[in-house]
């Protein structure tokens, strides 16, 4: 029995010194545990900081930065600085002496008729010969109080209106009812308004217009008298002015052709990568600005500003262009086939059908205004390169005292106006625009319309 009795007190004796392991091991992890763990978290977010940071480093690294000068990157001669075009791209082959569609440039008699109607229209006069009757089609000058039940009601008055008699301007048959009653006259004019007008106040009701009629305007007629007194400064005869409309006409059409054909029709092998990047912080700038000028208007005109910051408005614009490249694609895949087309036509209904159902606020990304202000810069700069390959060939280069005088003879601006514009453009800018003006006059100059 002794030995039972020993043998079972060595066994508990080893049980206690097992369990007081154990539990000695169970301290040291827990608190093994109680420093790995913080000390894991730490980690974590040391290193997301670390990768919030590092981005932000990144980005500020690596975005573009805003450049207010519209000069940089351009000579005082208009060229692109350090660069040689024609070794970033190829002009048509043709631009020397190309030869230009008259369909695209022509300027018709219906054109010339419509601008003359135009100087008649601005040069109208209000005659109050009291034996002048109102007739369908005159425009007339009036006063009008409106009531409801006798009392004025807002925005039913106004003085020195001028009215097109049948064009539709007032509701019901109130310019009808003008008709035949003659300058001086007071005339009660009853209306009601539809039921859909635009104020639910008004909307059915009867009203009655006090009208006073002032005067109703007469046009002069076009004659060699009207283009002396009026346009003496472009001709001196009637005939001489519609001349006068068809080249100067035909002649800027012509420009728009040729700035149109030749930036079109320029091929890029590559770009000038540190121009592009000198561009992409102009652009950006011009952004801001853009932005900046809206938000002016809209508070000048006490109007809520549609967009929530810059980043909501370069949003929209940067999700316009990718709609536009969207439609762009969808029209070129259409003109394939017929059936193509229809197909397109369908789908591209249905999905604007969707879009008007499910739109939402584009979000902003700055990786993808990156990648818009590069598509924009490559675009503008592979038209300054084409202007510059043409200017290098003929040997033209322009000046920023250039472009002055041409503001102030050809775009009629005062002293002042010119030298704010050439100011705001810096004289590389200035000189970079009148280059593509001289380099378009020497292209026309060359080219044949036929």
């Amino acid at each position: 029995m002794s030995g039972t009795n020993e043998k079972n007190e060595k066994s508990a004796s080893k049980q206690k010194r097992e369990a007081r392991a154990k539990e000695v091991a169970r301290d040291r992890r827990n608190r093994f545990l109680s420093r790995l763990i913080p000390g894991c978290i730490l980690a974590v977010i040391v290193c997301l900081l670390v990768v919030w940071g590092g981005g932000k480093i990144y980005r500020s690294l690596s975005e573009t930065k805003a450049i207010d000068d519209m000069s940089a990157g351009l000579d005082d001669n208009g060229y692109v600085t350090g660069v040689k075009a024609s070794d970033f791209v190829t002009v048509p082959a043709d631009i020397e002496n190309v030869t230009i569609p008259l369909s695209e440039v022509e300027y018709t008699e219906e054109s010339i008729d419509s601008d003359i109607q135009t100087e008649l229209d601005n040069n109208k006069e209000l005659s109050t010969t009291t034996e002048d009757l109102i007739e369908d089609g005159d425009e007339v000058s009036i006063d009008y109080v409106g009531t409801i039940d006798g009392e004025e009601f807002d925005g039913g008055s106004a003085d020195d209106y001028d009215l097109t008699i049948g064009s539709g301007s007032f509701i019901d048959d109130f310019e009808e009812q003008l008709i035949g009653h003659g300058v001086g006259e007071n005339v009660t004019v009853n209306v009601t308004f539809p039921d859909d007008y635009s104020k639910e106040d008004l909307q059915g009701k009867d009203a009655e217009f006090a009208v006073t009629v002032k005067g109703i305007y007469t046009q002069p007629e076009f004659n060699d008298e009207f283009v002396k007194e009026h346009l003496s400064d472009k001709a001196d005869s009637a005939e001489g002015y519609r001349q006068y409309l068809k080249e100067t006409n035909e002649k800027e059409n012509a420009k728009n052709w040729i700035t149109d054909y030749l930036e079109e029709n320029t091929t890029v092998t590559s770009y000038p990568q540190k121009y592009v990047k000198t561009l992409k912080g102009i652009i950006k700038n011009e952004d801001k600005m853009n932005y900046d000028y809206m938000v002016q208007m809209y508070t000048s005109y006490g109007m809520d500003n549609p967009y929530a910051d810059l980043e909501a408005y370069l949003a929209e614009m940067i999700q316009n262009d990718k709609d536009e490249e969207e439609a762009e694609a969808e029209s070129a895949a259409a003109e394939s086939t017929e059936a193509a087309e229809s197909t397109e036509a369908a789908e591209s209904t249905e999905e604007a059908d969707s879009d008007e159902e499910t739109e939402e606020e584009p979000k902003f990304s700055w990786k993808d205004y990156e990648k818009y202000l590069e598509k924009r810069a490559q675009e503008r700069a592979k038209k300054d390169l084409a202007y510059q390959a043409v200017a290098e060939k003929a040997g033209i280069t322009a000046s920023a005292d250039e472009y002055k005088q041409y503001l102030i003879d050809e775009e009629e601006d005062d002293e002042d106006t010119a030298k704010q514009a050439v100011e705001s453009y810096g004289n590389g800018g200035a000189a970079r625009e009148m280059l593509k003006k001289k380099v378009v006059s020497h292209i026309q100059d060359n080219a044949t319309i036929k």
